[in-house]
């Protein structure tokens, strides 16, 4: 069992790293967070840790949260753009998963800002119906409008 969270907490910052929920130079989460978070043993967080270093996506060092130092290369941009975009259904591909991609950045974001930011916002993006940001409106609208932070 340990060694399959040890999977899922590298899936896990891998993940995220990689899309940029953490980028160069931005540090992770303790590791008594992450254990708690995930109700696993500070081992299996420091072994997921280590295997992040390993393959290049962190910096650890004694007493200190571990490090991004993971860059995201151009190329590899644009070989998600050519596998999104260049298929028919690649839009279709992107919208079915946005929830997963763009939830835990937009809470992020949002859980920054003061109540009245939020509202000015959300009356932003009711004026944009009609317009290119048609979609966008809607996606947030229907994630944020009915929150907390009103």
């Amino acid at each position: 069992m340990e060694s399959s969270m040890t999977d899922i907490i590298f899936d896990y910052f891998t993940s995220r790293i990689q899309f940029g929920y953490y980028g160069y130079g931005d540090s992770l989460p303790s590791i008594s967070y992450i254990r708690r978070h995930f109700q696993v043993s500070a081992l299996t967080v420091r072994t997921a840790f280590s295997r992040l270093e390993d393959e290049g996506y962190i910096k650890t060092a004694e007493r200190r949260a571990a490090t991004v130092i993971y860059r995201q290369v151009g190329q590899l941009e644009r070989r998600y753009a050519a596998t999104f975009l260049t298929r028919k259904d690649g839009m279709d591909d992107i919208c079915r998963c946005s929830g997963i991609i763009f939830d835990p950045i937009a809470a992020t974001a949002f859980r920054r800002q003061n109540p009245a930011v939020i509202r000015q916002i959300l009356l932003q993006l009711k004026k944009a119906e009609g317009h290119e940001a048609k979609q966008v409106a809607g996606f947030m609208r229907r994630r944020y409008s009915s929150s907390k932070t009103r």
